[in-house]
């Protein structure tokens, strides 16, 4: 138990770190300004040689301010008069644009740790006549994916979430000798429902229920013939997370991409064995109850990064004389 708390510590901390880089990164990204120069008089954007549009001057007094003077037309080279411009600079009119909504997948790494209470019951007459409570840990990873909507717009995100994970999260209750009984989930799967809010345009908070199963390995072995079986176990699952977007210019591939870290406790219903070969005499229960950190990242794959055109800005700066 005392390594299942390190290392449940120590996937806290990495998640924390990544979502702490996520944060500062994106921060960071987005405090990059760009500037563009456009038309004083229409607004529209122009293009630029170096640090100034194209024939202008800048203003030595004003570094966002330049000029082009008029040209006449040149006589006998068929080049007409030139009109003369003001220009200014602003910054730059965003170039993407990312959403929350529309279906998701990625992978994530879990830990997970378990409480399980073994019962021994007489088949003949129903009496308890064991009873044990233990401790385990399990690492693995698995697969998410889902679907995000933003139902009344704002800053509420809802949506579902579908995850599958292998692990060895084993649980053994061992005696002198080195005989057990015990059990080990080797595959869990979730389907969650989840709804949070928008605390900043790229940082959800979130909560979510649902379902859960898992395939459970029962093992009763007494030094006898040995029972090795397994069992899908179905249960429900209540918790909550944060999720981290990066900024989808930064990334190779072009789409909306978040980090994510989650907690859920899990109530699994009883597994349960009848006179098994190892105790024929004997009933059997497992009840386990399970506490999971998940750390990964997920590829939103609706339509990318829409583009702004940089035709007409959406500002439009005062003539600069």
């Amino acid at each position: 138990m005392h390594t299942a708390k390190k290392r449940l510590t120590a996937l806290i901390i990495v998640a924390g770190a990544l979502l702490t880089e996520a944060a500062a990164f994106s921060q960071t990204a987005h405090a990059q300004t760009t500037y563009c120069w456009i038309n004083s008089a229409t607004g529209e954007a122009v293009p630029s040689s170096a640090l100034v549009p194209v024939g202008a001057k800048q203003n030595p007094l004003n570094p966002n301010q330049a000029s082009r003077p008029t040209a006449p037309a040149r006589a006998g080279t068929g080049f007409p008069a030139v009109e003369g411009a003001d220009y200014v600079r602003v910054p730059c009119p965003s170039t993407t644009q990312t959403s929350w909504t529309g279906p998701f997948g990625g992978a994530q790494f879990v830990l997970s740790i378990s409480h399980v209470f073994t019962n021994e019951f007489s088949a003949a007459t129903g009496v308890q006549t064991n009873h044990f409570s233990d401790s385990g840990n399990g690492f693995g990873g698995g697969i998410n994916g889902g679907f995000n909507w933003m139902p009344w717009g704002g800053s509420i995100v809802t949506g579902v979430v579908f995850d599958a994970n292998g692990l060895s999260d084993k649980v053994n209750h061992t005696f002198p000798g080195g005989t057990f009984i015990g059990s080990t989930v080797n595959f869990e799967g979730s389907a969650d429902v989840r709804a949070g809010v928008l605390v900043t345009p790229s940082t959800l908070l979130y909560g979510q229920t649902g379902v859960s199963v898992s395939d459970q390995r029962l093992q009763i072995n007494f030094g006898g013939p040995i029972t090795d079986t397994t069992q899908w176990t179905a249960g429900y699952n209540l918790g909550g997370g944060a999720e981290w977007k990066l900024p989808a210019t930064a990334l190779p591939w072009g789409r909306s991409t978040s980090l994510f870290v989650s907690y859920d406790h899990t109530w699994w219903n009883k597994a349960s064995l009848g006179m098994p070969a190892a105790s024929p005499f004997f009933n059997y229960t497992w009840l386990r109850q399970s506490d999971a950190v998940m750390a990964g990242l997920r590829i939103y794959f609706g339509a990318p990064a829409a583009t702004v055109s940089p035709g007409i800005m959406v500002v439009k700066a005062p003539p600069s004389k």
